[in-house]
This record gives C-alpha cells, structure tokens and sequence, in this order.
C-alpha cells in the first residue's frame, strides 16, 4: 500500500504538470494531482480532482505499492507520467491511459458524520477538542463525493518514539429553515494531552466522505447548496471562538465521479 502521508508534508497544488522528452523525443508530462482511487482485480483507475480519468500501467503500481493495486486507499496525491499520445478526450472528458505511477502517499478520509452520531461517538468532549487556529479557504474543496481539508496542526509525542496524528471530525446539520443550506463543523483532536509537550508541526490533508449526503439534496430543484464550514480558533492565551468559512458546493459534487 502506498505510505501514509499525514504530516511533515506541504499538500502543494491539486493539479501541477511539467513536460519533458521521453525515450525518442516523445514528449512526456509528468503530473501531481489529489484523486480518488477505484482499485479492482482488473486493475487501478484514478480520478483526478477537477476532471481526468487516469489508468496506470499495472507495472508501476506494483512497483510503488508491491500489490496489484493501491489496496484501501480511497483517497492520494499521486504523481505520474504520461505520454501526449496516451491522453484521449470522449464523453467523459480527458482520459489517460498507460500512465507510469511513480509516487505518492494516500490520504486519510473519514465519513462525515450527522450531530447525533458524533455526539454518540464522544466527538464534542471537552478534552477531545483543540483549536484550529489556520484554516484558508482556498485548502478546502469538494470534488467527486469527498470535503477535502488541508490544515495546520502541532503534535505530540507518543511516547514510543513515534507522534500521535491529529486528525479532523466533520459533522454535519441541515438547515430547516433552507434546504439549500448545510452547517459543517470542523473539530481538531489531537489525541494527546493539551499540557503535553509538542513535538512539532506539520501540514495535513484529510478527505471527508459526503456521498452519504446526497439523500438529502435531490438533483432536481437547484444545483449547488451553500455551506457554513464553522471552526475553532485560539484567541488570547486562554479563550477559544469559532469562525465560518462560507463555501458553495456542487450538488454534482456529493456523487463519486465513476457515478455521474
């Protein structure tokens, strides 16, 4: 499986490509995009965030992976080469074939959970929330069924050697008083003690599973539903406030892109 890439890592851009000479000067690109992954026996297939169906060479993604396919990733930023001959466009965009998979690092999602299941699962506990004081807009997207969040995050020691990794909970409530309104809220836990010593900071990419949301914003009606993404942030020493990041997102978006 590809290595985890959680933290000491800048995410970069969605979507970066240079190009270069391949054997006998055919001109080659070499891509690094986030993407959702649909690993089968019959092999891998990536979809990039933005648009782009890309299918690896089977020979690379077991050379960066050692299996058949990315195993249960279902998220990564993967980078990979290809050549101008192999990028097509048909009914469902740009589609790459024969694309060499040279790196990457999957990407941690989790599902999007009601109030009532967080509440359930001891999200909101007092000693489970910490600030998020950097949080930009432009880290935060929605594409193909999954709420995509990079952030800043210190950590702490373990105590084995290694780091505890934070991580994100997303919980969401409806608006009754607007069907085309959704309230997020966005709650760090760190999994350590918040008098304990940090042992640094690293950049963070976590993806959120929304596809689930999608029973509750019919395709007919409007085509895209405003969100209210609410957030903790440290102000002072000692008080902590929370701030809203106003987005829209796509109702096309809540679907998986092999689903539309």
């Amino acid at each position: 499986m590809i290595n985890k890439l959680f933290i000491l890592a800048a995410v970069g851009s969605l979507f970066t490509l240079t190009s270069c000479l391949g054997g006998d000067d055919e001109p080659m690109n070499t891509v690094q995009s986030t993407c959702s992954i649909r690993s089968s026996s019959s092999g891998a297939v990536l979809y990039l965030d933005g648009g782009a169906i890309v299918y690896p060479t089977p020979e690379s993604v077991y050379k960066l992976t050692g299996t058949a396919n990315f195993g249960n990733a279902k998220r990564g930023i993967i980078q990979f080469n290809y050549a101008d001959i192999n990028m097509t466009q048909d009914a469902n965009g740009t589609v790459i074939r024969e694309a060499e998979v040279f790196g990457g690092n999957s990407i941690p999602t989790f599902d999007i959970m009601s109030k009532e299941e967080a509440i359930a699962k001891n999200v909101f506990s007092a000693d489970s929330i910490f600030a998020l004081s950097s949080l930009k807009e432009k880290n935060i997207w929605a594409y193909g069924g999954y709420l995509n969040v990079s952030y800043n995050a210190t950590y702490y020691p373990n105590g084995s050697g290694g780091y505890f990794v934070p991580s994100l909970s997303a919980v969401y409530e409806l608006d009754p008083k607007n069907e085309r309104n959704i309230n997020i809220t966005l709650v760090l836990n760190k999994h350590g003690k918040k008098d304990g010593v940090v042992a640094g900071e690293g950049t963070i990419l976590n993806s959120f599973d929304i596809s689930s949301l999608r029973q509750h914003f019919p395709p007919s009606g409007f085509d895209s539903i405003h969100c209210n993404l609410h957030y903790l942030i440290t102000e002072g020493l000692t008080s902590e406030v929370s701030k809203t990041i106003e987005r829209s997102i796509a109702v096309k978006d809540l679907d998986y892109p092999w689903n539309k």
